[in-house]
């Protein structure tokens, strides 16, 4: 599993201004991650075209996400916009997603987290203990939630797990 992240850019961003991986608290994300999946999580300060040829990449504003459809599979947006997730998700075939304002909760309020948030596939909802709600629910793909995980790395990587059992059967 690697985190993906846009490096900072000096030409769209001020000296003062916190680098993106500060600012969506990649660091943070991938120790939670890490400790839920009891493995490292790596972060490409990068785009996708960066990234490592197998694994989960959760990739933050990805673009470029078209001309990655073959590894879509495997792709994680976070931050995603929820206007247009759910077309993203159904047209690529993408593993799934986290909405923009699901992540912001993770982010500042972690103190208050629920295990919920991951748009992924109705199909594997049973397999992790887990309801799809109608939040961005689309044909394939919905909104998450279950009281069994602790908070929202915790889901994801219980989805994660029950997404890659079900790569490896079909």
């Amino acid at each position: 599993m690697t985190v993906i992240v846009a490096p900072f850019d000096p030409a769209y961003q001020s000296a003062d201004q916190d680098s993106p991986r500060v600012f969506y608290a990649v660091d943070e994300l991938a120790a939670a991650l890490g400790a839920a999946a009891d493995a490292e999580v790596g972060i490409v300060e990068g785009t996708l075209a960066d990234a490592p040829a197998d694994g989960y990449l959760l990739a933050f504003a990805a673009p470029g996400l078209a001309d990655h459809a073959d590894q879509a599979h495997r792709i994680v947006l976070l931050d995603a916009d929820g206007g247009t997730v759910g077309g993203h998700l159904e047209r690529l075939g993408l593993a799934g997603a986290i909405e923009r304002n699901r992540y912001f909760r993770w982010q500042h309020s972690r103190d208050r987290e629920t295990g919920g948030g991951v748009i992924g596939r109705k199909d594997l909802a049973a397999a992790i203990g887990a309801t799809p709600t109608s939040s961005h629910a689309t044909e394939r793909y919905a909104t998450l939630e279950s009281s069994r995980y602790a908070d929202l790395p915790a889901l994801l990587v219980a989805y994660l797990r029950a997404h890659a059992e079900r790569q490896v059967a079909s």
